[in-house]
């Protein structure tokens, strides 16, 4: 007998883990092995390990990284079968003796062929659940969290929304506002369960609506997007058909999805490579400095801290590192100011 598996898309930083852990409210199951909470997500990120450690491979196998935006066309450039089975591997791990798992993974929006194929070969029917938030506070968020620039914030929105709405073509799936989630989390998981087959319990549905509720702290003002002088008409115009249309306009999905590419073509980017975006990251910076500082070229590491702070400045991991790599260079006045920054960012 084939049973259901449910799946979670959405853009990082978009409420997909207050949506899952909600989601348990229907009976559904977690995997083992969950990603520990942080300052970021402070009640978990519900994302098992292995999920994120297998998707993390295949993008970076197909020269892509979570926070590249390229359009990634994965049954086009990569053997999904072979990876389907590396991922149905992981599966039986996770969700053993588990009726009714319930996964979630920001980049699975941009890998699912081969999770529900993986799924398909361990009997289980692919359920879909799309998370779509405001892209001004997924970019808020990202700069907050990773000092990710606006632009290449909303680009990547884009790029995870597009490819979960056409990759999931064919399979149930539903739809869900962050910000109508949050305005009305009983009513909008009662309308998810309907549209996919699940029954809510009465008692576990108040205390997932008390979960999303307590996500609010996220929501920044995020109204203003149709009038942002430097949102791309692009962003724009799929928000727009999510927002008033949601999954049913194929043609104006298709649309959007060929003037990406031409965007892409535009900038003059070799299709069958990611781009260098992610690269700008404080994070990447940061892996260089700890790279330089292993190989003992200290003034390697103090050049990438530096490069890291023009982004990350508001990051106290970032500032940290900084601290501990002028002092080992030292540049004693800049690690105080690094470390002091540090403190008071972790209060």
């Amino acid at each position: 007998m084939t049973q259901s598996a449910f799946i979670v898309l959405g853009m990082h930083r978009s409420g997909t883990s207050a949506l899952t852990r909600s989601l348990e409210a229907f009976g559904l199951e977690q995997a083992n092995d969950l990603l520990e909470a942080n300052e970021f997500n402070r009640q978990g990120y519900f994302e098992a390990r292995p999920v994120v450690e297998l998707n993390d491979e295949l993008l970076e196998r197909q020269a892509r990284h979570w926070a590249d935006p390229k359009p990634f066309d994965l049954p086009g450039i990569a053997t999904v079968s072979d990876w389907a089975g590396q991922a149905a591997k992981v599966l039986r791990t996770l969700f053993a003796l588990k009726r009714s798992p319930l996964v979630k993974d920001p980049r699975i929006s941009r890998t699912l062929p081969v999770w529900t194929e993986a799924f398909a070969t361990l009997g289980h029917t692919g359920k879909l659940v799309i998370l779509c938030r405001n892209p001004l506070s997924v970019a808020a968020s990202l700069y907050r969290r990773d000092g990710m620039g606006f632009a290449h914030a909303l680009d990547l929105w884009f790029a995870y929304m597009m490819e979960a709405v056409r990759l999931s073509r064919g399979h149930d799936r539903a739809l869900v506002h962050y910000e109508t989630l949050v305005a009305d989390p009983q009513g909008a998981l009662e309308r998810l369960g309907s549209a996919l087959g699940l029954a809510i319990d009465g008692k576990a549905g108040d205390a997932a609506g008390a979960i999303v509720s307590a996500d609010q702290h996220h929501r920044s003002d995020a109204d203003r997007l149709f009038d942002h002088p430097t949102a791309g008409d692009h962003i724009k115009r799929l928000y727009a058909v999510l927002s008033e249309d949601g999954l049913g306009d194929e043609a104006a999905i298709e649309t959007l999805w060929q003037d990406w590419l031409d965007l892409w073509e535009h900038r003059g980017t070799d299709r069958s490579a990611g781009s260098d975006l992610h690269l700008s990251l404080p994070d990447h910076h940061a892996s260089e400095a700890r790279s330089s500082m292993a190989r003992g070229d200290v003034a390697g590491a103090v050049a990438a801290c530096r490069r890291a702070l023009e982004g990350g400045e508001h990051l106290a991991r970032i500032q940290l590192l900084a601290g501990q790599t002028f002092a080992g260079a030292g540049l004693v006045d800049e690690a105080e100011l690094a470390w002091d920054a540090a403190r008071r960012q972790s209060t």
